[in-house]
């Protein structure tokens, strides 16, 4: 079954945004040392993507995934699926439940 588009970007942009964090990190720490600019500079240089968001063809790309993903939301938590009451019992019974 394939999954639908915002889950498989929601996904990759997670793994490759924690990823690029840390090599940033890795790289501007090795270079100058561990300096409050390279601090600084680190979460500036991981944002930079961000940018992107300034065309407006590509900022109408994300808006429409976020409407579509809050739409999913929305409607998996006020009218819930056989799939959602599945994994929502599933979690709350005994044995896979935490307490």
């Amino acid at each position: 079954m394939k999954a639908p588009r915002w889950r498989r970007r929601l996904c990759t942009g997670a793994c490759i945004g924690l990823a690029s964090f840390g090599l940033i990190g890795f790289v501007l720490v090795v270079a100058p040392g561990l300096t409050p600019f390279s601090i600084a500079l680190r979460p500036l240089a991981t944002a930079a993507p961000f940018g992107f968001l300034l065309d407006p063809a590509y900022r109408e790309q994300v808006q429409a995934d976020v409407t579509a993903a809050s739409r999913k939301i929305r409607q998996a938590v006020y009218h819930p699926g056989a799939a959602t009451s599945a994994i929502s019992l599933t979690t709350q019974w005994p044995p896979f439940s935490s307490g």
